[in-house]
């Protein structure tokens, strides 16, 4: 499918979430982040305390759609008609598992007609976590709905200090659309391949708890001393 018409689909699913025709997740929400996701992943009941309690993070998200809208159909524009190869950055919305997804991740690599990696930013050097690893399952799955993912897809976690050394290091690689794992001067980029079932399975567990088919999980561990929900929370109750 070519890129335009995929970030066509994308466009018409933002619409129609800022005309308000999606609704009923959890807490009122009509769409899911990959940064949800991934505080999901770290703890689930957590999350759900949060924003239980009304957190104002989520709280406008019809402007945001607005704007994220407006940014799509500015990247749309700077598609190339002939192909080639090229970076972007352009929002991202699609349906996955049943989960309205929506998010923008900090560089695309195109090849063609498709994106051949999805570049992210990352705050530190270091293994890959969980709660990292499932913002690349989000934004390779909302690729692979839209039909606009290449056959072998790449997500590369860059860590760097901010957008403009994410764009250094991105120039300092060999093929920016084929990029390896490397370590360079004030950068460190970690390459996984996107692994469709593993994302898929992933994205529809978490997302049997924002479409109300399973309660909250906690997740038991040392973090727990620190959390602000500690009083309220099950698995802190019975010890």
């Amino acid at each position: 499918m070519p890129l335009s018409e995929a970030l066509g689909h994308a466009k018409v699913l933002l619409e129609a979430l800022s005309r308000g025709e999606y609704c009923c997740l959890r807490h009122g929400l009509p769409y899911v982040t990959p940064s949800l996701l991934s505080e999901q992943v770290f703890c689930e009941a957590k999350l759900d305390m949060r924003l239980s309690r009304g957190d104002p993070v989520e709280a406008k998200p019809r402007r945001e759609l607005r704007m994220l809208l407006e940014a799509l159909l500015g990247a749309r524009r700077l598609l190339r008609d002939t192909g080639g190869r090229y970076t972007l950055s352009t929002p991202l919305a699609a349906v996955v598992e049943g989960l309205p997804l929506v998010g923008r991740p900090a560089v695309l690599g195109v090849e063609g007609d498709c994106v051949s990696v999805v570049y992210m930013l990352r705050g530190r050097r270091g293994k890959l976590y969980p709660t990292e690893v499932v913002k690349g399952y989000a934004y390779g799955a909302m690729l692979e709905e839209l039909g606009a993912s290449c056959g072998s897809l790449r997500i590369a976690y860059v860590a760097a200090e901010n957008p403009s050394q994410l764009r250094k290091a991105i120039e300092s690689l060999e093929d920016p659309l084929e990029p390896a794992s490397l370590a360079g001067e004030g950068f460190e980029v970690r390459v996984r391949i996107y692994n469709p079932p593993e994302a898929r399975s992933t994205i529809a567990h978490l997302a049997a708890y924002w479409t109300g088919r399973r309660p909250p999980r906690p997740r038991p561990g040392p973090w727990c001393t620190r959390c602000p929900y500690r009083g309220f929370c099950p698995a802190t109750s019975l010890e």
